[in-house]
């Protein structure tokens, strides 16, 4: 399966973008996960940075596919968050929202805390 991707960030009116976007494709599977910072929060760009990278260093082609292992990357997550929250003070307000896509062969999973989304289209 050949996996095809493409990512649009905007700021939304702004001064700054916090969204962090990341992804991993091998063979027949693939993981993708957005976090958009929240802006009234200090380290918004920290926390949703963070985010991505824990799901993405979590993830394995090998991670068995079913809602549990979502929600596992989703609370790795969290705690990679919670760990930076907690070695940098100043940035214990920090906050991310979260999109996670995982597939494997033909089936999808996704999840998403916040109001962030993904647009999913596949071609057959």
């Amino acid at each position: 399966m050949n996996f095809i991707s493409a990512e649009l960030s905007k700021t939304g009116g702004r001064d700054e973008n916090q969204d962090f976007c990341g992804m991993r494709t091998e063979a027949t599977a693939g993981i993708w996960a957005l976090a958009d910072g929240l802006g009234g929060h200090r380290g918004g760009e920290v926390a949703s940075r963070t985010a991505v990278t824990a799901i993405l260093e979590q993830w394995s082609p090998s991670l068995a596919h079913t809602p549990q292992s979502l929600l596992s990357l989703i609370e790795a997550a969290q705690s990679a968050i919670i760990a930076e929250q907690q070695a940098n003070p100043q940035l214990s307000a920090m906050r991310t929202t979260l999109v996670l896509l995982m597939a494997k062969g033909d089936n999808v999973l996704w999840g998403h805390c916040g109001d962030s989304r993904y647009f999913v289209c596949f071609l057959v």
